[in-house]
């Protein structure tokens, strides 16, 4: 259309603000997808990355009194991770429920390994507003966002890096009641010795104060 002349001046100028932007973002996702597949593993344990990020927001969790129920399981086998990446991903998790979640409301991460201990899993779930069934069908999608001012970039990257991990994400949510992002990620086998959490099954209430 740019180029047949066939448009006014005013149109002209819209068109050509949307195809600059157009590639502005196609150059960000490139970028973006380039640095997600530079990964830089090392053994690490899920559980204390958790820790770390739960720490890290504390000061939002008490801006609405969230409480956050964890439940990590003892001895959980260490993942082959990219650190950085991976505390990202989990922090737009637990970022997305504190946005979700009302005053007063709940947040729950609890983390758990397959019976042969070749997957680790790690659940982040909140009793907040939820997501209706044709949203979860985009969720994952570039630029699909269900906020104001969301990007739409979060959890595509998240999506995107888990796969680069040989891991899976997925989400369920009841509209108006739930939502839950479930992340498998393939272990090293080894058993975390360092970290000295709660043991397995065992849930602990950390009011956001």
């Amino acid at each position: 259309l740019l180029k047949t002349g066939e448009l006014n001046e005013r149109d002209r100028k819209k068109l050509e603000i949307i195809s600059n932007e157009t590639i502005r973002l196609e150059k960000y996702l490139e970028n973006m997808e380039s640095s997600v597949s530079e990964l830089k593993l090392d053994d690490e344990d899920l559980n204390q990355i958790l820790e770390d990020n739960t720490n890290l927001l504390q000061n939002e969790f008490a801006e609405k009194e969230i409480h956050l129920y964890k439940s990590l399981a003892h001895g959980l086998p260490r993942c082959p991770v990219d650190h950085v990446k991976i505390q990202e991903v989990f922090l737009n998790m637990f970022q997305n429920s504190i946005e979700a979640v009302h005053y007063g409301g709940s947040i729950w991460v609890r983390t758990w390994a397959s019976v042969d201990n070749t997957k680790v899993f790690v659940e982040i779930s909140d009793n907040g507003t939820g997501i209706s069934r044709e949203q979860m069908t985009k969720i994952f999608t570039p630029f699909f966002t269900t906020k104001e001012k969301g990007s739409g970039l979060g959890l595509a990257f998240a999506h995107r890096i888990i796969r680069d991990h040989g891991g899976n994400i997925s989400v369920s949510s009841v509209k108006g009641e739930k939502t839950a992002f479930l992340i498998s990620l393939p272990s090293s086998g080894r058993q975390s010795e360092g970290y000295e959490g709660l043991p397995g099954g065992q849930t602990a209430l950390q009011p956001g104060n």
